[in-house]
Parts: structure tokens; sequence; C-alpha cells
């Protein structure tokens, strides 16, 4: 019998414990009302990692886009350079000429060639020079005749020149839009 009563006293007891929690439950509902806070919501943690997923795949697009707005300035500041150091070349070889330094100055056309082959007039300027110091050669040296074909053979070689240094620039502009190509493709990969 007195199982029963401890059994009975337990039933009552739980009973009682279990309705002090349900009016702890209602005062703090009551209590979060007034005040106007809520308890954190399990069903807003999985938008918390929603929004840190897209905080980070904006980061990585904006690190893959500014990696690729570098590389395309980096490109075009690296071809105004050669430009303008080509022209410099160019204006220099003016002076040489002016002061009759010929040979310098053809050294400096054959390197604005090097450099930047398709920049305009200077193979016709080589050619002006190379005139010139066969100009200059030709009383001293030479006589009319061997000058003469000293001209043919600069003629056609300078022919030769702007025939090969064409096939350089359309061979080279080929290989430019083929490694351009190739870029293309491995970002397509890595993408």
């Amino acid at each position: 019998m007195e199982d029963k009563d401890e059994n009975i006293k337990q039933e009552t007891s739980s009973t009682h414990e279990l309705e002090v929690a349900a009016e702890n439950v209602e005062i703090e509902d009551s209590a979060i009302a007034e005040t106007g806070l809520a308890l954190p919501n399990k069903r807003r943690i999985p938008w918390i990692w929603l929004g840190v997923l897209f905080l980070i795949l904006m980061l990585a697009l904006g690190v893959f886009l500014g990696y690729r707005q570098g590389i395309a300035r980096r490109l075009a500041r690296s071809e105004t350079t050669v430009v303008e150091l080509a022209a410099e070349q160019y204006q220099l070889a003016f002076q040489d000429m002016a002061a009759g330094n010929y040979q310098n100055a053809k050294s400096r056309i054959e390197y604005v060639i090097r450099i930047y082959p398709q920049f305009p007039g200077a193979p016709d300027l080589l050619r002006d020079i190379l005139l010139d110091l066969l100009e200059q050669l030709r009383p001293s040296l030479l006589t009319a005749q061997a000058c003469d074909a000293l001209e043919f053979l600069l003629v056609a070689g300078l022919g030769l020149l702007e025939f090969t240094r064409r096939k350089f620039a359309l061979r080279w502009n080929r290989v430019q839009e083929e490694i351009q190509e190739l870029i293309e493709r491995r970002e397509a990969e890595a993408a």
C-alpha cells in the first residue's frame, strides 16, 4: 500500500511540476510579447547560412572580376608603353637624321620595327635612311655601276624586309588570337 501511496505522490508531484513549467512558459511568452523581443527561432538558422554563402559567393565573384579587369589593364598598359617607346625612338631617329648620324638612326628604326612591326612609316623611313647611307658611301668607295647595283640590292632587300615584316605581323596577329582563344577556353573550363 505504501508503494501505491508513493506512486500517487510521484504522479501528483510530476503533474504539479508540469503545471508549474507550463505557467513559466506562459509567463515567458507574455514577457516576450510585452518587450517585443523574440527568442532565436530554429527556422532562421538556415537563412543565416544562406546569407553567409551568398556573401562568400559575391566575394569570390568580385575577386574573379577584379582579377580579369587587372589583367586587361596590365595588357593595355604594356601595349601603350610599347607604342610610346616606339614613337620616342622614331622621333629620335629623325633627330639623328637631321644631325647626319644615319647609322644611329638606322639602329633606332630597326629597334622600332623589332618591338612594334606595325608602326606606321617605319619601313619607309628605314629605306630612306639606307638610301642616304648609300649616298654617303657612293663618292668615296664605289663606282657608279657598283652603286647602282647596290642600290638595286638595297631596294630589293627593303622589299623583302617589308614582305617579311607584313608576313610576321599577320602571323603575330594569328598567334595573339590563338593565345586569346586558349585563355578564354581555360577560363570557361575553370568556370
